[in-house]
């Protein structure tokens, strides 16, 4: 498969910036575009989340979010260590810093860290996932709580996962005394699923 002859299902309608999650999802979970997250997550194949993030960049600044004059800087979700060594690189991660590539946006790939090696999200109820990730994350070095964020993951279902990144930095904000906040809570994700039954590829 030519993983740039393929055009996502993309609509203005994916994006939800309402709710006490604000996000900006690029297309739905299904086809090629499925085809292609499993084949970088699987098949050892992460160059694909590079280009994923350009194309997920390109959509954004057409976004009127995008003309803030403050650039935000981008956090990936992470995975613990025992994942990201059998994996060899984080799916999140390398779609942001393709992402960040296009946009001229930081990457600050450690300002999330995954403390809790977590069991798979899949099958399990909100309140089972909640409790799952709780104390699961935590903030890193190089987090700046004078600049919006942007949360980057390769995929959405309930939000739970994140929800509680959201919580953790801006717990870090509050403990840091910082008065600034951001304008924007975004998460920018090419996948938008409408059932909580694939996010086990996560």
């Amino acid at each position: 498969m030519h993983w740039t002859n393929f055009e996502p299902s993309f609509s203005p309608n994916f994006q939800q910036w309402q709710g006490n999650l604000p996000r900006f999802v690029w297309g739905q979970y299904e086809g090629q575009l499925r085809r292609a997250l499993t084949v970088m997550k699987f098949e050892q194949q992460p160059d694909i989340g590079i280009w994923l993030g350009e194309q997920l960049a390109e959509q954004w600044l057409q976004q009127p979010q995008a003309k803030t004059k403050l650039r935000p800087q981008v956090v990936p979700i992470p995975l613990s260590n025992r994942k990201q060594a059998e994996r060899g690189f984080n799916q999140a991660e390398r779609i942001a810093a393709g992402f960040c590539r296009l946009t001229g946006y930081v990457l600050h790939p450690q300002a999330l860290q995954r403390v809790k090696d977590t069991q798979a999200l899949f099958g399990l109820s909100p309140d089972d996932r909640r409790r799952e990730l709780q104390s699961a994350l935590a903030t890193g070095p190089g987090f700046n709580t004078r600049r919006p964020w942007l949360i980057v993951d390769d995929i959405i279902t309930t939000g739970t996962t994140a929800l509680e990144a959201r919580r953790v930095m801006e717990k870090r904000e509050l403990k840091c005394g910082a008065s600034w906040r951001s304008p924007h809570r975004l998460f920018p994700s090419p996948w938008n699923l409408d059932s909580t039954d694939n996010d086990h590829l996560t």
